[in-house]
């Protein structure tokens, strides 16, 4: 899986692009920087979303490892030498002597380090790889050469198409929208970007349904919920599910994510129920969920996705491609 995105320009990203590219690949970040080229790695999924959120011109790599630990060694982009940097896309078999703590993309990097530089494009080619690699001349120039399919959108270049879908929309839901509850259908499309909680302390009380009331309060918690990017036309659905801006209203609220980000996410407040408490922390602790919760390694999760590219699902859960009797499962 993984993504290399290459924005040649001075707009920044947008949030949902962003919150999309770490929850899909959350195993180490890289970024290379077009106007000095300055190079940093991270495994901490905040510092990525800061570098993310630069108005400066970059290519950045988040890392979902299907070859080599999961490491900083292993983050992208990889040093060639002293002028050349590697970004990759995809898997490269490796001799049966390579070091299988070591990914496939540092076998590659080490194998154009031999190789004349004229002839990197043509090597790269012959795989179904998309590669990206920086070159710096001696005047300080920087150029960006790469292989494979790509995907533009608003000028920028995605390796992967996987985080262009779904929307960009975030809205975070606490009640009858989460995985296990009655109204969940409506987000059977979207992508559950994570869980989290709210940044302020609000107040939740359930009476049949949940209402979280506006203001940070002493007596109110961090509520808990589940971050899902949905398009507008989903956004639209929820909306009148929820009788916005008549009855609840949709208003931006930071929540922390439990990957350590913080992001700006939809949230829908209602002030006219009862106040007198008591006031819930999660919903699940005022009403169990009706409908199977889907855990880490169930293969029937939403975090089902179908990799055009490498031709196989991939579970987001287990960090894994199926085999075919798990696909024989899911056929079913």
């Amino acid at each position: 899986m993984c993504v290399i995105i290459i924005k040649n320009n001075q707009e920044k990203l947008d949030e949902g692009i962003i919150a999309k590219a770490l929850a899909l690949n959350p195993h180490g970040f890289g970024i290379q920087l077009l106007d000095d080229g300055a190079v940093y790695k991270t495994m901490d999924a905040a510092t990525a979303q800061d570098y993310l959120r630069t108005s400066r011109p970059f290519v950045a790599h988040a890392r979902l490892t299907t070859m080599g630990r999961t490491c900083l060694e292993n983050v992208h982009p990889v040093q060639i030498n002293d002028y050349n940097w590697l970004f990759h896309n995809g898997t490269v078999s490796v001799p049966h002597t390579w070091d299988r703590d070591k990914s496939d993309t540092r076998f590659v990097a080490e194998t154009l380090r031999n190789t004349n530089w004229r002839n990197w494009k043509n090597i790269l080619s012959l795989t179904d790889s998309r590669f990206c690699y920086t070159r710096v001349s001696k005047s300080g120039q920087f150029y960006v050469n790469r292989t494979g399919k790509w995907h533009r959108q608003d000028g920028v270049l995605y390796s992967k198409s996987n985080i262009l879908e779904y929307g960009n929309n975030l809205v975070a839901v606490y009640g009858t929208l989460r995985q296990g509850y009655h109204n969940h259908h409506l987000l059977n499309d979207a992508l559950l970007v994570g869980a989290g909680s709210t940044l302020e302390n609000y107040r939740m009380v359930c009476d049949g349904i949940p209402y979280v009331l506006p203001g940070d309060t002493p007596e109110g918690h961090r509520i808990h919920v589940e971050v899902y990017a949905v398009t507008d036309d989903q956004l639209e659905s929820m909306d009148r599910l929820e009788g916005h801006p008549g009855w609840y209203e949709r208003v931006k609220t930071d929540i922390l994510m439990d990957n350590g980000t913080v992001i700006s996410s939809w949230l829908y407040f209602n002030d006219q129920p009862n106040t007198s408490g008591p006031f819930y922390k999660n919903y699940e602790h005022y009403r169990d969920p009706i409908a199977p919760v889907y855990k880490p390694g169930d293969i029937f999760s939403q975090d089902l996705i179908y990799d055009e590219q490498e031709g196989k699902y991939f579970d987001l859960n287990t960090d894994q491609y199926l085999d075919d009797n798990q696909l024989n499962l899911f056929d079913r």
